[in-house]
Formats: structure tokens, sequence, C-alpha cells
């Protein structure tokens, strides 16, 4: 008798596909999947809040927060002293992204985001607790109360860019825009 055969798999490679229609190299997709998955394992843990948002803006945190060195944006940030007043600051209007914010300090190396801290996500008395906390944890997280967008939008921008000379960057939220 013949052993039965193994089924061929039907064109279900994803990751081939999608490296098909990407555009840059293929570590470049590992680390931006790698952020999705992390962002998308700790919502699924939490059973709180969406994974689109961490999901759909890994590709621009991945410039930004990669060194120029490598084709990123080169952020001036420091994981050793998060509290550095000379820092590029990064702020999300929208809170719900926060799970990215955690997973890219996490992978920049900031003590309170560990992989601990990020199974932890959204839970009590952890550093990573969702928006709009901005005190829990040591590093890059603001957030921008979304009924007041505009106003902080300018207060951040002037206080950083002008008078720090720094670069701020604010992915901006459709939702956080009055028209």
């Amino acid at each position: 008798m013949e052993p039965p055969k193994k089924q061929m798999r039907i064109s279900t490679d994803h990751q081939s596909a999608q490296l098909a229609s990407y555009k840059g190299d293929a570590l470049e997709l590992k680390c931006i999947n790698t952020v999705r998955v992390l962002a998308a394992d700790m919502v699924q843990k939490a059973n709180s809040g969406h994974p689109g948002a961490p999901m759909g803006c890994a590709p621009m945190a991945h410039l930004l927060w990669s060194a120029s060195s490598s084709g990123g944006a080169g952020r001036n940030h420091s994981a050793n002293s998060p509290g550095w007043w000379n820092r590029d600051r990064f702020v999300l209007s929208n809170g719900h992204a926060c799970a990215l914010q955690y997973v890219m300090l996490h992978l920049t190396g900031y003590e309170d985001c560990s992989m601990d801290q990020l199974k932890n996500f959204r839970q009590v008395g952890s550093t990573t607790p969702g928006h709009p906390e901005n005190f829990c944890t040591k590093g890059e997280c603001n957030f921008i109360v979304l009924y007041n967008w505009e106003e902080n939008q300018y207060k951040i921008s002037y206080k950083f860019e002008h008078v720090c000379q720094k670069n701020v960057y604010i992915p901006l939220n459709t939702r956080c825009v009055r028209t």
C-alpha cells in the first residue's frame, strides 16, 4: 500500500505574495511584519482595542524609528536616557494606535516596554496601559486628546521645532481634524 500523497498548497504563501508586491527588501518587510504581529498579539491578549492602526502604521513607524544609515529617518532618541530633553518627538494623535508606540519602544530597547510589559498591555499596574496615559511609560509616549487636536498640534510643533530645534513626528488621524 502506498502512503497518501501530501496535498499541494495552492498559492497560500502570503509572505511570498507580499514580498512580490513590496518595493523594499525582504529584511525590511520582515521588520515591518514583526511590528505588525507584536501589536496584533498585544491587542488580542488584552482582549481590548483593535490592531488596525498599529498594523497599518507599521511601515511608517519602521521608517521613522530606523537609523538613517539603513534608510530610515534616524530619529534622535535614547533608550538609556528616555527623558533626554533634546530628543525628536513622536506623538500619536490616534491613541488607539498606542500598541504601535509600545512595540517600537520595545524594539529600540526601552526598559519600560519589555516583552513582559507588552504581554500586560492595558492591564492595571502595567507600564503599557494604553491611551491616553502618557505618564506611565518612560520613553516617547505622547498622546494627543482628540477633542483638542488643533490646539495641541500647534503647541507641540512650535515648542519642539522652533524652541528646541528638534523634529516632531505626528501621524495624523483624519478623525482628529475638524473640517
